[in-house]
């Protein structure tokens, strides 16, 4: 007769028990840190109109393409202003406009015409995707799109000058120096970059890069997260409710110019910021100046910034008082690489 057989013992059940349990935390952060991450498509788009190469021809261009984009805020819109709006012709300098997230280009206005009229250069300002709309537009963008935003800027500022100057904000400064480090040398004459975003100042907000970052993030924030602007200006030339997504896509960019080797970037590189910015990482931006092998390369603070935040240094709606300091700033720094701008040969 067979004996009955016996339990296993306590101690045979519980290496049974931690070998399964250390099995089921494996899979669990595999699913983890293996889970999707945001990441920057940074393949220029393909299907975008051809800019055409009439410089008369750009502003009923850009009006068209501007239509079709859907409903926009007044004065949002991508314009060219001329250097002689009585005689549009090509100049020797055209300059730029990139403007940050969540803003248009009405952000540090009128700063940028100030430097287009001390160089007599054509000035473009553009909007990237999903800004001077709804919250929703902004949501449906991706920095995919703002990559063809800047890609066409780039065009468009070729037909207007013979070298390019850029000038971006915030995030638009991040799409500059993406652009310097990854496009052939010679397509920008100087960068002028104001409050660069190397990462946000909240840390929390790096959270959404982390895997599974945007499928949290929009339970966390309940799908939309609010700006209180500042002043009545503010709140109409920001957007200050946008989808959690945008937030998303904005954070790709940073991320994608960490992994960048800014030593390439030989350009001319002026960059302005202020010690008491709340919106942008101090740290970061320090941690990545030792980087750069522009030459020439100039790193000024600016103090004062009527800006509550200390983000957006010039320009008539949040930091009037400092405007001025920024262009003289600007035009030191592109007079001593010879850009006194100027029309173009004929």
């Amino acid at each position: 007769m067979t004996a009955p057989l016996s339990p296993p013992p306590i101690r045979s059940r519980r290496r049974r028990f931690l070998r399964w349990a250390a099995l089921a935390l494996a899979v669990l952060l595999a699913v983890a840190f293996l889970g999707p991450r945001a990441r920057l498509d940074s393949r220029l788009p393909e299907g975008r109109a051809a800019v055409p190469t009439d410089l008369l021809a750009l502003p009923a261009w850009l009006a068209a393409s501007e239509t079709k984009a859907g409903p926009l805020r007044p004065e949002t819109e991508k314009t060219i202003l001329w250097a002689d709006p009585t005689s549009p012709a090509k100049t020797e300098f055209a300059v730029v406009y990139l403007h940050g997230f969540s803003a248009t280009r009405q952000e540090t206005a009128p700063f940028p015409e100030l430097l287009s009229g001390k160089l007599q250069a054509n000035l473009f300002y553009t909007r990237l995707t999903g800004h001077g709309q709804s919250g929703v537009e902004l949501g449906r963008a991706t920095a995919n799109d703002w990559l063809g935003d800047v890609a066409e800027a780039m065009a468009v500022a070729r037909v207007l000058g013979h070298r390019t100057i850029v000038v971006g904000t915030s995030s638009g400064a991040t799409l500059a120096l993406w652009w310097a480090a990854t496009q052939p040398a010679d397509e920008i004459q100087a960068l002028v970059l104001i409050s660069p975003n190397f990462l946000p100042r909240d840390e929390r907000a790096r959270f959404a890069l982390w895997p599974w970052g945007r499928q949290v993030a929009r339970p966390l924030t309940g799908g939309m997260i609010d700006w209180e602007a500042t002043t009545e200006e503010a709140g109409r030339f920001w957007t200050t409710q946008w989808d959690s997504d945008a937030v998303v896509e904005m954070l790709t960019l940073p991320r994608a110019v960490e992994g960048l080797d800014l030593g390439r970037i030989r350009t001319p590189t002026l960059i302005l910021h202020s010690p008491e910015d709340w919106v942008v990482s101090l740290a970061a931006l320090r941690r990545r100046l030792p980087d750069f092998r522009a030459q020439p390369f100039r790193v000024v603070e600016i103090l004062g910034s009527d800006d509550p935040a200390g983000h957006v240094l010039a320009g008539r709606i949040l930091s009037p008082s400092t405007t001025g300091v920024v262009v003289q700033e600007s035009v030191d720094f592109l007079a001593s690489i010879g850009a006194s701008g100027g029309p173009a040969p004929r």
